[in-house]
């Protein structure tokens, strides 16, 4: 019975140094992002490793007309979910290629400034992942544009291609 409770002791101060070192390393960590020259911020956006199938939350729908208006906003950034060989193909002027693969480090200075991001796919259902990616991690409003890429060359708004100039491998 004893050593059961030199074990109990043992166990107890072990948690208690645990919960400081946790503590220490959790203040020199604050510390260190307080100090340096670019502070990393709560809500960066850390993109998916790969597009999960499930979506559990609705993402809000804009429709082409509702989107191209929109899109003269400095604030507001199209998204582009595809792969890389439709992204170069053909894209929304000004699109930022986000596919669900993308590493975070590679835009998170694209996404800065934005205050809606408005994703599209080739359908509306393949940008969700991403949109809802995008609406766990960051503060902005985020739209999926109803009918994809096909919508918006539809509706003859203005397109470019070319592979992304900003994207890494």
């Amino acid at each position: 019975m004893a050593a059961h409770r030199q074990y109990l002791h043992d166990l107890k101060g072990l948690a208690a140094r645990a919960g400081l070192l946790a503590l220490l390393g959790m203040g020199a960590g604050l510390g260190w992002n307080a100090v340096r020259g670019r502070p990393l911020q709560p809500t960066q956006f850390l993109v998916p490793d790969k597009c999960e199938a499930a979506v559990s939350v609705q993402t809000d729908e804009i429709d082409v007309t509702d989107a191209a208006r929109r899109c003269r906003r400095h604030d507001v950034l199209l998204a582009d979910s595809r792969a890389a060989d439709a992204y170069a193909e053909g894209h929304a002027a000004g699109a930022i290629h986000l596919p669900c693969d993308t590493r975070s480090e590679a835009i998170e200075a694209r996404l800065a400034g934005a205050r809606t991001i408005i994703v599209y796919g080739e359908t509306t259902d393949s940008a969700r992942p991403v949109a809802q990616a995008l609406r766990e991690r960051t503060q902005v409003e985020v739209l999926v544009l109803r009918g994809g890429f096909a919508a918006w060359d539809r509706a003859s708004l203005a397109c470019e291609s070319g592979a992304c100039t900003e994207c890494r491998p």
